[in-house]
């Protein structure tokens, strides 16, 4: 019997390079299998953040509440007496838009601003005013929906400062409107 043969590519690999080698096939297949249990599992891996974003898509100065009811009945109060419905307001169409929510119920609450010293207005109900209820669950959606807001008194200008947010938190980044010049 002749002496042993030594293949090429055993010669050149020490003891430590042999075990990294191993172990580095090891770390791949159990990478592999890993994500294989991941995809029958049904885990695409994390899930993306949720989003939304908040923008004034369009406001209607001289808007009544009564007006606001007419044409946006799912959104308005019911039953106004006259007094209310004659309420000198404006309408503002906000586009919300939302991304990766799944069951949340986040409010639009709203509070109008003095714009001359960034105070809130003093009567309590122009602030945080609930402005509706949204079901966010779904990948992504869009819709405008219709928020009234009462004419104040004894200011010049003013902003509205709009809100979406749940019990665990913001439902996305709260949006301020432009400087509306009260008439």
């Amino acid at each position: 019997m002749g002496p042993s043969k030594v293949h090429e590519s055993d010669r050149g690999l020490t003891l430590v390079q042999k075990i990294g080698v191993v172990a580095g096939a090891v770390a791949a297949v159990a990478g592999a299998l890993g994500a294989v249990l991941a995809l029958a599992r049904g885990d695409d891996g994390p899930k993306p953040a949720p989003k939304a974003t908040l923008l004034v898509q369009h406001f209607e100065p001289l808007v009544t509440l009564g007006e606001f009811a007419r044409r946006f009945p799912d959104y308005a109060p019911r039953h106004l007496t006259p007094e209310k419905a004659a309420l000198p307001g404006g309408l503002f169409r906000l586009n919300l838009t939302y991304r990766n929510f799944e069951k949340r119920h986040c409010v639009l609450t709203w509070t109008m601003y003095n714009d001359a010293n960034d105070d809130p207005l003093p009567k309590a109900d122009l602030v945080d005013h609930p402005a509706g209820e949204f079901k966010l669950d779904s990948a992504f959606e869009q819709f405008t929906p219709p928020v009234w807001i009462p004419a104040p008194t004894r200011v010049e200008d003013i902003y509205v400062f709009f809100e979406l947010a749940d019990d665990e938190g913001p439902c996305g980044s709260p949006f301020r409107s432009e400087k509306i010049a009260v008439e």
